[in-house]
């Protein structure tokens, strides 16, 4: 079992994306060893609020879908597209690149992450991502 920290431009990218891995189908039913808990935009620094909870600060959110995904058992595809991704970094956050526009998503380094937003109920259990080839992003 092997847990991945996904960011994709939007939640269709992550559809076509995990269609064409074959983790679900078009209808959206996930395969039988495969886990996903879709997350959405998450919040990079937290709002401040006052007493009444009215907000003071809005909070600055990273509008990329984000999900967990959990693969009980081994994937070639995705293991082979791992290890000749790209890096990249997003905000001091260690991420491969894979797969080729518009169906590229993002592997995020669990390294980095030292606040999941959410976790499965028995933890995380991760793979050590591959080094990356080194690439300047403009």
């Amino acid at each position: 079992m092997i847990d991945y920290l996904i960011r994709a431009e939007d939640r269709a990218v992550w559809l076509t994306y995990a269609q064409d891995q074959g983790w679900i189908d078009q209808d959206s039913v996930i395969a039988p060893h495969v886990f996903i808990d879709e997350i959405g935009a998450v919040a990079i620094t937290p709002g401040e609020y006052d007493d009444e909870g009215i907000e003071i600060t809005a909070p600055v959110m990273d509008d990329w879908h984000h999900v967990n995904l959990r693969l009980l058992s081994s994937d070639e595809t995705f293991g082979g597209q791992l290890r000749s991704a790209k890096a990249a970094n997003v905000r001091g956050i260690t991420a491969l690149e894979v797969g080729v526009e518009p169906t590229r998503i993002q592997v995020l380094s669990p390294a980095d992450i030292t606040t999941p937003i959410r976790m499965w109920a028995d933890g995380m259990y991760f793979a050590e991502l591959p080094e990356a080839k080194k690439t300047k992003r403009k």
